[in-house]
């Protein structure tokens, strides 16, 4: 699969694209809105999608990579070393068009909001500390809900 490379070596794939399985995409690329990824892709370090963008099953990504809104996980989707049971993305909440990720483990949740990723709680108390009343109380009521339906799933 060959496509042009941006300035920091990453592939530039236009939208619609469909990837096989096992495919390994470089760091710094930049994947355009309704892609289609096989099993066990990998994605390098701040690779970038767009919206719609689904992922098959055992796809593992890289640091600091970054989805868009409606983005889809296969089963056995890991974020880090953690297996994710599901991504939740909140985009603009505030008017300051931020990206929020709440990332959904079996025990827990890791929230990722620009160069912060951590728990919700040290999320919590960072949107407190520099006022930031949306972040406050949507966040913690959005993990409550989603952990609510995941509970009810099993």
């Amino acid at each position: 699969m060959e496509y042009p490379k941006n300035k920091d070596g990453g592939w530039i794939v236009p939208a619609g694209a469909v990837f096989e399985d096992k495919t390994e995409v470089p760091a710094y690329s930049e994947i355009g809105n309704w892609t289609t990824f096989g099993d066990e892709t990998k994605f390098g370090n701040w690779t970038t999608f767009g919206d719609e963008t689904k992922f098959g099953d055992e796809t593992t990504f890289g640091n600091r990579t970054t989805f868009g809104n409606g983005t889809t996980f296969g089963n056995g989707t890991k974020f880090g070393d953690e297996a994710i049971s599901k991504m939740v993305c909140l985009s603009n909440l505030d008017g300051s068009g931020r990206q929020v990720k709440i990332w959904f483990h079996p025990i827990g949740e890791t929230v990722e909001a620009g160069c912060f990723v951590g728990t919700v709680a040290e999320f919590i108390a960072k949107a407190a500390e520099e006022s930031k009343p949306y972040y406050v109380a949507v966040i913690p009521a959005v993990v409550v809900e989603v952990r609510k339906v995941l509970e009810a799933a099993k």
